[in-house]
């Protein structure tokens, strides 16, 4: 699956959104992508009950490092839930952000998904400070 630069958070939205349909218990996942903006993996990195799932920073930069990504998404579900960002969430965003970045991985967007339905942290307005840099901005000309 290639993405296109225009497309980019739509495509990679719609794949993660349909990666989770059927799955009732949380999880949190990494999805990898290369220099090229091409698509190079998806990897559940946490597994949890219906109300958590554990998210571990080692996991996330093992799974782009074996990818050889540059470009990473994370992603969790809410089952049976909204898919609104707990504080939880925004702490496993900033922790996953500043671990990626120390293997030269750019994490551009954190996605929830719930209720058939789901919430990117990189377009709301309340949340886009979580990957505001330089070399992010780049890929949003």
């Amino acid at each position: 699956m290639d993405f296109t630069v225009r497309y980019l958070l739509d495509d990679i939205h719609k794949y993660i959104f349909d990666r989770y349909i059927g799955v009732t218990e949380e999880e949190v996942a990494i999805t990898s992508l290369d220099n090229r903006l091409r698509f190079v993996g998806f990897d559940v990195i946490g597994k949890g009950d219906v109300s958590s799932a554990l998210a571990s920073t080692r996991k996330a930069a093992e799974a782009v490092m074996a990818r050889k990504a540059t470009i990473a998404v994370l992603s969790h579900n809410h089952p049976g839930d909204y898919p609104l960002p707990s504080g939880d969430d925004i702490k496993t965003t900033e922790e996953i952000y500043a671990a990626l970045r120390t293997v030269n991985v750019r994490l551009i967007d954190h996605v929830i998904i719930g209720n058939n339905e789901y919430v990117s942290l990189f377009k709301s307005s309340k949340y886009k400070y979580l990957f505001q840099n330089a070399e992010d901005s780049i890929l949003y000309k």
